[in-house]
Order: C-alpha cells, then structure tokens, then sequence
C-alpha cells in the first residue's frame, strides 16, 4: 500500500511539473501559424497555418504530431526545426462591459439606420468579450418600423471575425422638414473618428442640414472642403 501510494504521489508531481514546463505562446489572430508556435522559425515557412486559434480569452494545445503532419502535408522539410512535443496557445482578449457595449452602440450604431427615423432608445444587454485591437460596430441594410424592434449588429476587434449583437431599438418616424442642425455659413464642429481616434475641429459649414443628413464643410484651415453627417446641433461627423 505505501508503494502504491508513493507511486502515486510521484506521479502527481511529475504530470504537475510536466504541466509546469509546458511552454505557452499568446496569439491575437484567427488562425494559428508555425511561426506562432515554433522559436526562430524561418521566415519562409512562418506562415504555414495550424489551425483556428482559440476563443478569445481561453487557450488551446498544439501537439509535435499536428505540426510535423502540417510540415508533411505542405512538402516542407522539418529538418532543423525544433519542434516541440507540445505548445500552449492563449488567444488574448479584450472584454466590453455592458456599459462599455452600450456607449459603443449610441455612438456607433444611428449611422447605419435610415434618415428618415429618429432613435428614442438603443439597448443592449450583457458584455462581450474580443479579441486585441481596435473596436467597430456596424449594421448591414436595417429596415426599420415605428416602435420597438430588434437589430443585428456586428461588432470586430482589429481583422478578427465579426460578432453579431442583439440591439433593441424604439424608433419613431421624422417630420418632414426637421429641424435644421447646420446652416450654410455658420460654425460647426467636426467630428473627425478613425481607427479608434476621435479627433475635433472648428469649420464652416457648406450646406444647410438636417439629422442624418450629408453636408459639405469647410475645415478652419480652409484647405478642402470634406463631407460629413449631421449628428447633433452644430456638430458633423468625418468618418475616415
């Protein structure tokens, strides 16, 4: 008996250290590759793919026999390759709160909606987790009625693949004639947003406009005239 279990603790502590050793590599792509997972790989097979990378956040084993099959498979000689017995993959991750998500949509989201609705309410529930890089939201041919519905959005970090997101939306119909939000000739600010950056300047505007509407503006430097969507009082977006 007190073999068996001095067998058995040392068999914990070698699976525990072999756990221990196991080397880890994060990603931040949709696709694992050989250079992801193989030290001073050559630059010419960096890029022989392995397989989808894990969920963001979570984390995945590549074994030796799946690279040298790959390597086989792709007529690519391992000689000289030190190839692993086996690599940890850990795709990184961002995490949206609900919060964070919410505001994304109230900015993002009323471009995407036709003109001739007003939003009262966009509502989101629950967070999202991504993988690295920059944030965008966008909708794809919305069609809207007057009172509450649910829209598709699609949210993506960087070039990774898109996530749809469950938005309620309570709309109602425009007046005809709204309000004017800009006039032609009058100040207004330019919301410049771009790969993540928001960025404000000080312009002329070219055109009168209404919500949602498209206007020519001049920015403070004069040197072009650019387009942009009215998007509050005084206040038209650039988007880049």
């Amino acid at each position: 008996m007190m073999v068996l279990l001095l067998m058995g603790a040392a068999w914990v502590s070698t699976s525990t250290v072999e756990a221990a050793k196991l080397r880890r590599v994060a990603v931040d792509g949709d696709r694992v590759t050989l250079g992801d997972v193989l030290r001073k790989a050559p630059v010419e097979v960096a890029s022989l793919d392995l397989g989808a990378s894990p969920e963001p956040g979570k984390s995945k084993v590549v074994h030796g026999k799946l690279i040298r099959r790959r390597l086989r498979e792709a007529l690519i000689s391992s000689r000289g390759l030190r190839i692993p017995k086996k690599v940890r993959v850990i795709r990184r991750a961002q995490v949206l709160t609900e919060l964070q998500l919410q505001e994304l949509v109230e900015r993002q989201l009323p471009r995407y909606l036709p003109g001739a609705v007003a939003v009262k309410s966009l509502k989101v529930k629950g967070g999202i987790t991504l993988p690295r890089g920059a944030v965008n939201l966008w909708a794809e041919d919305v069609k809207l009625r007057r009172g509450h519905q649910t829209v598709i959005a699609f949210v993506r970090a960087g070039e990774s693949k898109a996530k749809r997101v469950l938005v309620g939306v309570d709309v109602e119909r425009r007046r005809a004639g709204g309000d004017l939000l800009v006039k032609r000739g009058e100040p207004v600010v330019i919301q410049v947003r771009g790969r993540g950056v928001t960025v404000r300047a000080k312009g002329i505007s070219q055109q009168d406009g209404r919500q949602n509407q498209t206007v020519g503006v001049l920015p403070a430097d004069g040197k072009r005239m650019v387009r942009g969507r009215v998007i509050s009082d005084g206040v038209v977006e650039v988007m880049l």
